[in-house]
């Protein structure tokens, strides 16, 4: 048993039986420590990002339910990785048993590993109840889009939505719900985990921050590493997201903070530092940056390069034009894109329209306010167009 120390989840290894066939299958459940009262485990294998990545929801589905199929692992040792949050978990604390079960196609026992688990959780911040956020009269029981307000729920299905709650929002198109705020109270370094329902996002900043970030999980109940930062005298913001149609839903269901130490920052940070052996270059076109979001500020632009200094790019090469297009810049020379474009195609839509690209030429100076930032944050920036 290994515990993370980031993500608080943790990780189990078992063994697959030198005579197990081509494929196996994994059944993993928990107890209350010595009750032998046996729950389905919420696990994911241990694998790469890149796998976690590709994996199709019928089976991440499976890996919810505690089912894990292993393919060609005869002999070898393999691990899956518990998320004790919220069933094993009481006042912070795990202390559970745990069964790994190798099984046959047909469902013949090959192997049972049983293990005994303990972790003290209770220093992590879960921030699950959304009606404590400091803008009360946002909150609604049945709002409709047109009534601007969000909607906490706390009568969801625990095994649909992580822990059986969860914030939603949505406004006409054009009109934003009010951003809320959820006061804290924390020092120090925390990794910050968000979790949303599956293909839904929220942006959330804290209110240090000079931009926000578009969070949502690819899977139902997965976990996402948004950052880790200093939480001293911060408050958490959300707002809703932002697409070509307009303001998107909105949904959440829970921010997890696990305190850090400094050692621990400076070991995190520590994988961005150290000597460069390669030119890290950035790609930045206020185009399709536009295409999705309702930029009617000049400071607005400051946004997207602050991301890249914080990215630490070595170059960021921007594009204000191309050849045969209108031009996304202050052109009195060429046709300068002031109306409604259309742009590639976007999952079933072959050709999404919208004005978003054009209302921001229409009110904001593009090409001088991304020189005038890139002079701010790169010093004396050079210049590709």
């Amino acid at each position: 048993m290994v515990s993370d120390p980031l993500s608080r989840h943790i990780r189990i290894a078992y063994r697959v039986p030198d005579t197990a066939s081509a494929e196996v299958v994994v059944r993993c459940t928990w107890s209350p420590a010595g009750k032998d009262d046996w729950r389905p485990a919420k696990v994911t294998p241990f694998v790469t990002e890149t796998a976690i990545e590709l994996v199709e929801e019928e089976e991440w589905r499976g890996w919810l339910d505690g089912r894990v199929t292993e393919r060609n692992a005869a002999g070898l040792e393999r691990s899956v990785v518990f998320d004790p949050y919220p069933e094993a978990q009481i006042e912070g604390r795990v202390g559970v048993d745990f069964r790994v079960r190798v099984e046959s196609l047909d469902g013949a026992e090959l192997a049972t590993q049983r293990t005994h688990l303990e972790a003290d959780n209770s220093d992590v911040v879960y921030l699950e109840d959304w009606s404590q956020v400091l803008q009360k009269d946002a909150l609604a029981d049945a709002p409709k889009p047109e009534d601007r307000q969000w909607r906490f729920r706390t009568d969801l299905d625990p095994s649909v939505q992580t822990p059986g709650s969860g914030l939603y929002g949505q406004s006409p198109a054009d009109v934003p719900l009010p951003a809320l705020t959820y006061p804290l109270d924390l020092t120090g370094w925390y990794a910050i985990y968000v979790c949303t329902q599956a293909h839904y996002g929220v942006e959330l900043r804290l209110t240090g921050d000079e931009r926000a970030d578009l969070l949502g999980s690819d899977q139902p109940q997965q976990e996402i590493l948004w950052r880790w930062a200093r939480m001293d005298r911060q408050h958490l913001v959300l707002q809703q997201g932002q697409s070509y149609t307009g303001y998107a839903a909105a949904n959440i269901d829970y921010v997890k903070l696990v305190p850090l130490t400094e050692e621990q920052v400076a070991e995190l940070d520590g994988q961005l530092a150290g000597k460069r052996d390669k030119l890290v270059v950035g790609y930045w076109e206020p185009y399709s940056w536009a295409f999705g979001r309702h930029v009617t500020q000049t400071l607005q632009h400051r946004e997207p390069l602050v991301a890249f200094s914080e990215a630490r790019m070595d170059i960021v090469d921007t594009q204000v034009a191309r050849f045969g297009d209108k031009a996304v810049y202050e052109s009195r020379k060429t046709d300068q894109l002031l109306y409604s474009t259309i742009g590639d195609p976007i999952g079933t839509i072959a050709q999404p329209k919208t004005d978003n690209v054009g209302r921001m030429q229409q009110y904001t100076n593009t090409l001088e306010a991304t020189l005038r930032y890139a002079r701010e944050l790169y010093g004396n920036p050079r210049y590709r167009f």
